[in-house]
């Protein structure tokens, strides 16, 4: 065999040559029954030959797969480099483009800063001069109701007319005075099963026949007794006032008459 024989053998006519060498080494025996004796050295060797042909072209293979394997590696190391320096760029560009977006984003929030503060400035301002111009009118509103308040306040007078003996009232307030009821001190409450309305500059004369008999029994002569009496009234914004009156019962000749005092006027919650 020579060396182009056998550089053109395959792996597996290569093991096939190595098994017929190691077939010799099984035990045979001859015609007469004894084991026939064979050159095992000799047999070895031929099949080492093979075998070391056959495992030399295996390491041949795994080295020429290792240095495909370097090759692809280098090329793919190369391939990343070449990317990553384009790739370096494109980044680099894209950088510097976010850089200007940001400085010109800063500037307009800087701008936007700058006009929010004029805002919250100019609001203040306006806030100021709203909560001014609320304390004038809540100023105007309380003088004004002060002043409606005082037009509402009953001033009503009470004289005794000896003529006609009866209990004058006389209203010289600014609004209309409405008369529910009065009650003399030591005697039952009287309403009027209607109310009394008693307009500005007029007056209301009330009967006290009964009051004047009643005090005649009571005061002796040459005595004063003084009685407490209270006098219901509703102003024309339906507010309820008890107007207080010291009537002094006195002699005046033979005839009982009243000297009346007005003690005040002040709101209550009369029923």
């Amino acid at each position: 065999m020579t060396l182009d024989d056998l550089s053109q053998m395959s792996v597996d006519e290569l093991r096939r040559k190595a098994n017929e060498r190691l077939l010799p080494l099984e035990i045979t025996y001859g015609d007469s029954g004894m084991p026939v004796i064979v050159d095992q050295a000799s047999i070895l060797s031929e099949a080492q030959f093979y075998i070391d042909e056959i495992e030399r072209r295996k390491q041949a293979r795994i080295a020429r797969r290792d240095f495909w394997l370097e090759v692809l590696v280098i090329v793919l190391i190369g391939a990343e480099l070449g990317v990553a320096i384009v790739g370096g760029d494109q980044q680099l560009k894209v950088l510097n483009t976010l850089n200007t977006s940001a400085g010109q984003q800063l500037q307009l929030l800087q701008t936007m800063n700058t006009s929010a503060q004029q805002t919250a400035t100019l609001l203040q301002d306006l806030r100021d001069e709203q909560q001014q111009t609320l304390q004038m009118v809540t100023q105007m509103n309380g003088a004004l109701q002060a002043q409606l308040g005082l037009n509402f306040v009953p001033e009503l007078t009470l004289v005794y007319d000896e003529a006609t003996k009866s209990l004058v009232f006389q209203n010289y307030g600014k609004a209309n005075i409405a008369l529910w009821g009065s009650e003399l001190e030591r005697s039952n409450k009287v309403m009027l099963p209607e109310p009394r309305v008693i307009v500005p500059a007029t007056g209301f004369r009330y009967p006290a026949e009964d009051m004047i008999q009643a005090g005649s029994q009571l005061v002796p002569k040459g005595r004063i007794e003084t009685r407490r009496y209270d006098v219901y009234l509703k102003a024309a914004n339906d507010k309820k006032f008890t107007a207080t009156y010291l009537l002094n019962f006195m002699w005046k000749n033979d005839s009982l008459t009243i000297a009346i005092q007005l003690v005040g006027i002040k709101p209550t919650d009369w029923h």
